[in-house]
């Protein structure tokens, strides 16, 4: 009995396509940076712990699925090739944390979405409450209390979202049109708001004071929370006069652009920090989150500085605002709200001062004002900086 026989070079060929296939099954898992280039945004999903009740559990599948797919090498890349395509040639983001504004301007969901998280807990009435006793007792004890609210983006470029409908903007237009009742357009002696000035500075400067692909103000943007903070201060008028002029260029990688998985820098305009006659010195002193606390301490002859010591509760947009500010103060230092409420959890005393200036954000204002302003641990805390002897050191 014949048997056919397979012709030559049948088993080497069929060999090399079955390597072939594993190859092309295993190289996602190969290829790339399996760190994303740093573009990650978030930490990898941990893989599940393996226990005899857990292999019963669907969950633990889920998880190691997740932990797998986050450690695909060419996941960044491909995930980093649909945004930047969707941005540039759909004018569409696919990824729900951003949105794409007119001539590609990105907007953070977050600003939309915070706002309408709290609208039922937000009590404006409450924070206006907590915001003028302190101020008051801030007054009787020889101190000074104000609160700043940085604009969001959105709200500046509102033409920038035309296409969209009106139910975008509305928890945030909503909160918006509270706070200005409650203390009219521009503020007063504790609120300030520069929703009007700041909208007037990027028209006038073709959009310089924030940046394209990110959520932030650039430093022309916090020039005009700066020049608040400077004229609010009883005393002698500081005058800034050109001081915030921007003098140079620079690129800087957008938070929106890592946000859809890929990297870009856009060229931003810069006002230097520093101030003639005047000379700032930076120290920064350990806090839990690693942030620090950041002091600037400044010294002249010829220029007249804020006097004593000003301490500012922040969120990030004051990386922009403290280096331009500083030079007007004698001495400023910026604790981040993380730890604040570090420091409101452990009982510790806050940093002595004799100023206190609380920055948020627009969209933050009502996590803000439920999750710190009305709890009465913060109540306690800023009561208790408040009424502390006096610091203020030369004048």
């Amino acid at each position: 009995m014949s048997v056919d026989r397979p012709p030559p070079g049948y088993r080497r060929g069929s060999t090399l396509i079955v390597v072939a296939l594993a190859v092309g099954l295993l190289l996602p898992w190969l290829a790339g940076d399996p760190a994303g280039g740093g573009l990650e945004n978030r930490r990898s999903a941990e893989f599940p712990d393996l226990s005899a009740r857990g292999l019963l559990d669907t969950a633990t599948y889920r998880q190691a699925d997740a932990a797998l797919r986050d450690r695909l090498r060419l996941r960044t890349t491909i995930t980093g090739q649909v945004g930047k395509q969707g941005i540039d040639r759909l004018g569409a983001s696919m990824n729900d944390r951003v949105v794409v504004g007119d001539d590609g301007d990105l907007f953070g969901s977050e600003g939309f979405t915070i706002p309408c998280t709290y609208k039922r807990r937000f009590d404006i009435e409450a924070t206006a409450r907590a915001l003028t006793s302190w101020s008051r007792l801030a007054a009787a004890h020889d101190r000074q209390l104000l609160y700043a609210i940085a604009p969001s983006k959105a709200t500046v470029r509102r033409e920038k979202l035309s296409r969209y409908p009106t139910s975008l903007t509305e928890c945030s237009d909503r909160v918006r049109a509270q706070i200005r009742s409650t203390w009219g357009p521009s503020g007063d002696s504790t609120m300030l708001l520069i929703w009007d000035e700041l909208r007037k500075l990027d028209q006038a400067t073709s959009g310089q004071a924030y940046q394209v692909g990110d959520s932030h103000w650039t430093t022309v943007g916090a020039s005009v929370l700066a020049s608040r903070l400077v004229e609010a201060v009883p005393g002698p008028a500081i005058d800034v006069g050109d001081d915030f002029a921007p003098d140079r260029t620079t690129r800087r990688r957008g938070g929106l652009y890592r946000q859809l998985g890929f990297s870009r820098a856009d060229v931003i305009p810069v006002v230097s920090p520093g101030r003639d006659g005047v000379h700032t010195v930076l120290s920064v002193a350990p806090t839990s989150s690693g942030r620090g606390l950041r002091t600037f301490t400044s010294r002249s002859t010829t220029q007249r500085l804020h006097p004593g010591r000003t301490l500012v509760i922040h969120d990030s947009f004051a990386t922009a605002l403290a280096p331009v500010v500083a030079p007007y103060f004698r001495e400023i230092s910026f604790l981040h709200w993380t730890d604040f409420a570090a420091l409101v959890r452990s009982g510790q005393p806050m940093p002595t001062f004799d100023r206190l200036v609380i920055e948020s954000t627009e969209a933050g204002f009502t996590q803000k004002s439920v999750d710190f302003l009305s709890t009465p641990r913060v109540h306690a805390a800023i009561m208790s900086a408040l009424t502390r002897d006096s610091v203020c050191c030369d004048s």
